[in-house]
């Protein structure tokens, strides 16, 4: 019994050791893709909106860091990634 316990828990502390080289390769692919059409499309919403300021001349939409990490669940199994964060001021 204790022999299969052990198995369980190794399994559970570092799956990320079972991955195959190419599978790594295609989860590293994948995480860099998704980190770059994230960062791009909030690049762009930012480019749409930069000549929007308020009364002191503040633009309205800036970038504010980014939100915590999160997992994505995918066919490969779940990727890590940091969304970036915007500030929408509202026009007063």
């Amino acid at each position: 019994m204790n022999k299969y316990r052990r198995k369980i828990e190794y399994v559970k502390e570092e799956p990320e050791t079972s991955w195959s080289v190419l599978e790594q390769i295609a989860r590293g692919g994948a995480q860099k893709m998704l980190k770059l059409a994230l960062e791009n499309e909030v690049e762009e919403y930012i480019q749409k909106h930069s000549d929007e300021v308020d009364r002191d001349g503040k633009r309205i939409v800036v970038k504010n860091g980014s939100m915590p990490k999160r997992d994505i669940v995918t066919g490969m199994g779940p990727i890590a990634i940091t969304q970036p964060r915007l500030d929408c001021k509202v026009k007063l």
